[in-house]
């Protein structure tokens, strides 16, 4: 593979060629982690193996072919600790598992550095830990030697030695590129070369060597290319071509001819080879298309609904001045044919926002690892749901809370080994990840199987450190209490360690969990563990809602949280401790009047009658008391600024057609705020 500067191209073609290498070579090393972490415990090793040393041998070609010369000298060591593995002279166990996951490590941090214009030195130290891991492994295994690469054989031929390249083709003989290393007991590569010389005729016959092994270029490399014609098989031929002292690896590659087009015939090649007959059988296809270009497309969708809104409430105007007016038919027909379409225009563009939620997912196999083996714990992890779709948006940020849940989950969720057997457990804990839908909602599941959290000793801890008084704890139940730990700087470990106990983390889940205008609850039970259950929205963009009037305010409720609505007299609420609640099919549910809670008057009290808009969050419910329902209607959502509203009670704002703005509540919020537990500002 050419190198870029030896290509005549322009700036811009030569920057898309490096974005698309970028892009790709993320995902392989995401695949080459995955494959690296079933590594432990496989039956089938060899074959995994084989996937990483493809992914490897991938990497190497395509960064040496835009320059990046340190990264493939390091993916070529890091093919030769993968052949010593296949080669059993180094043993498969944890610590090549370790080592595997850190060249992963180190090859994303090239990338990133390479991306963003930094130099970055790392490359050459994890070349020289993998060195020191094969001294310590004490294998005797020598890697192979890296450098200036031999121009590709097959296309640099003179015309004679094409003719010789065709005739041997007739006479039915394998064709095949050697690639031959260097020993480093080599200490004279001319005389080297002589004895690969005098080695050559066992092999078969040879078209072409380069460099020529009686130039003086011989000195200044580390690889000799050969261009050989034979009867004999591959291996054969590979196993010919090492001489111990003076070539230390071989490459073996056969070159065939398919169509007048030469083609190397070895693994990585059928392999691409194999793809590309897919891709060209499927007219589909994929094609990358960048995450800005989407929400552009998706804002442009959220404005046309805004559009649309207009014109319905133009046609609505219209009909009521000119009721027998026979345009207002025709007019009328046209919108609902634009409607029929615009709809169909925003379920495909959603479609194209939705990505599975194994992107997300597939990062916690090593997340969980590396936590378990720093809290020196056995934690296994299962994974359900990994198809499920979700909105790009949650893709892009739900990462980083469910590393904090897991975090938790393993530090004080799980128990160690000794602790797990002394009650009866399995020695190995479980962390469960499950994705699923639920109605409108997308929801996310983090289980364990640990101790489970104690209510009694968070109320302990929220009044040790003054966060509550003690006639406030005394109303608060036991499940409400649970909600304590998404206090700000609030933690329940004795002694901070590496992976938690600093208060750090699950105020920032919440935050960003309310901020996807999600729920996130938590299910507990002592001594078998815990589950959080975060609840979002199926899109993040596009929502249909309840319209209704508090006070004199224009307001929405998704309605995906709504249970029921109802109408009930005034003289029905009852107090409860102080509050005021509903009682509704033989349970009391916490009554909110919106025009209290956000200052808009209190015109409610003088009602006989209240709607009432029943909401839940899939844990508790609550009734909404407002004073008029104006119907339900599609918004595009659009993120309010903190300086407007100071309230986290609404999470979003939208245009109606007639141009009037209309705020989304948060119902998570609201039912926090009902249920008394003071861990928001309001």
């Amino acid at each position: 593979m050419e190198d870029l500067s030896q290509l005549q191209l322009s700036e811009e073609d030569i920057k898309s060629l490096k974005e698309t290498f970028y892009q790709q070579a993320v995902e392989l090393i995401e695949s080459l982690v995955q494959e690296t972490l079933s590594l432990e415990g496989s039956k089938d090793i060899g074959s995994k193996l084989k996937t990483i040393k493809r992914i490897f041998h991938t990497l190497k070609g395509d960064s040496a072919s835009i320059g990046l010369k340190e990264l493939s000298h390091l993916t070529h060591r890091a093919e030769d600790l993968i052949q010593a593995v296949e080669n059993k002279s180094v043993d498969m166990d944890g610590d090549v598992t370790d080592i595997l996951l850190r060249i992963a490590d180190c090859m994303s941090g090239a990338i990133d550095a390479s991306r963003t214009g930094k130099e970055t030195p790392i490359t050459a130290v994890m070349m020289g830990a993998i060195d020191d891991f094969f001294k310590a492994s004490g294998t005797g295994f020598q890697p192979v030697m890296t450098g200036k690469m031999p121009v590709p054989l097959e296309h640099s031929l003179s015309e004679y030695e094409k003719l010789l390249l065709s005739d041997f083709r007739r006479q039915e003989k394998n064709i095949y590129i050697a690639t031959l290393w260097f020993s480093k007991d080599c200490q004279m590569k001319s005389a080297g070369a002589v004895i690969i010389s005098q080695h050559l005729p066992c092999l078969g016959d040879v078209i072409k060597v380069h460099p020529p092994l009686d130039s003086s270029e011989v000195e200044s490399v580390d690889t000799i290319g050969l261009l050989i014609a034979s009867a004999m098989a591959r291996d054969d031929v590979k196993n010919l071509c090492n001489i111990p002292g003076v070539i230390g690896d071989v490459a073996i590659e056969e070159l065939r001819e398919e169509g007048g087009l030469a083609v190397v015939s070895n693994d990585i090649a059928e392999s691409t080879r194999a793809s590309a007959k897919i891709a060209a059988a499927s007219p589909t296809g994929t094609i990358r298309v960048e995450s800005e270009k989407v929400d552009q497309i998706m804002n442009l969708v959220g404005e046309l609904i805004v559009g649309r809104s207009m014109i319905e409430q133009l046609l609505s105007e219209f009909e009521e001045r000119f009721p027998r007016e026979e345009l207002i038919s025709r007019f009328a027909y046209a919108n609902s044919f634009i409607e029929r379409s615009l709809s169909d225009l925003q379920r495909s563009v959603m479609k194209v926002r939705m990505l599975p939620i194994d992107r997300v997912f597939k990062r916690f196999p090593r997340v969980v690892r590396d936590l378990a083996k720093a809290s020196n714990k056995d934690v296994r992890l299962v994974i359900h749901g990994e198809d499920t779709e979700v909105d790009k948006g949650l893709v892009d940020v739900i990462g980083e809370p469910l590393i904090h849940i897991v975090r938790n989950a393993i530090d004080h969720g799980i128990e160690t080994v000794e602790e797990r057997e002394a009650s009866g457990k399995d020695r190995q804990g479980i962390i469960a990840l499950e994705a699923y839908h639920q109605g409108n909602d997308i929801v996310i599941e983090v289980r364990d199987d640990g101790r489970g959290i104690d209510p009694k000793r968070l109320k302990e801890k929220v009044l040790e450190k003054g966060l509550i008084s003690q006639e406030e704890l005394e109303k608060i139940d036991d499940k409400a209490a649970i909600d304590f730990i998404f206090l700000p700087g609030f933690s329940t470990a004795k002694v901070v360690s590496e992976v938690s106990g600093r208060g750090v983390g699950m105020d920032v889940v919440k935050a960003v969990v309310e901020g996807l205008r999600g729920s996130v609850n938590i299910k507990t039970e002592a001594g078998r563990g815990t589950t959080f259950v975060l609840r979002f929205p199926l899109t993040l963009a596009i929502i249909k809602a309840i319209l209704f009037n508090a006070g004199e305010r224009l307001l929405a409720i998704p309605l995906g949280s709504v249970k029921e609505i109802t109408r009930v007299f005034t003289k029905d609420v009852e107090l409860v401790a102080g509050r005021e609640v509903l009682r509704m099919r033989e349970s009391v549910i916490p009554l909110v009047r919106l025009d209290e809670a956000m200052n808009l008057g209190s015109a409610g009290r003088k009602r006989s009658k209240l709607f009432v808009i029943i909401v839940s969050n899939g844990d508790r419910d609550i009734g909404i008391a407002v004073n008029k329902l104006l119907g339900e209607e599609e918004l595009f959502i659009k993120a309010i600024n903190d300086r407007w509203v100071s309230t986290n009670i609404v999470g979003g704002a939208s245009i109606l057609g007639d141009g009037k703005v209309v705020l989304i509540l948060n119902v998570d919020a609201i039912i926090k705020k009902a249920s008394g537990v003071k861990i928001s500002n309001f």
